[in-house]
């Protein structure tokens, strides 16, 4: 029982999350290997349904993504991401909403 609400704080305390991509991402001259996902707050899920976010839809991830993660500028730039990076973005992305730790399955 401790432990399982140790595990829930640390997943709160988690403000961030780094996730590698498998295919590189270039934006303008800079190449990206990694990106970072920061927690959102009401204002970036704002012209999006939770139930849209939970059930991992590329356009609403797509607009959401931009709005938490600085390496991504637009929606347009975080459409050109290779479907296995779009698909663990949206696995971390989704994470914050659950009481499961990051990374744990």
């Amino acid at each position: 029982m401790q432990t399982e609400q140790q595990n829930t704080t640390q997943h709160y305390a988690t403000n961030t999350v780094l996730v590698s991509l498998s295919a590189p991402l270039k934006v303008g001259e800079t190449e990206y290997t990694q990106l970072t996902l920061r927690r959102p707050n009401g204002g970036d899920l704002r012209g999006c349904k939770l139930l849209d976010l939970l059930q991992m839809d590329v356009d609403a991830i797509t607009l959401v993504l931009p709005r938490i993660c600085t390496e991504l500028p637009s929606q347009h730039v975080a459409l050109m991401l290779d479907p296995v990076d779009l698909t663990e973005l949206s696995k971390k992305l989704v994470s914050f909403f659950t009481n499961v730790p990051v990374g744990a399955t």
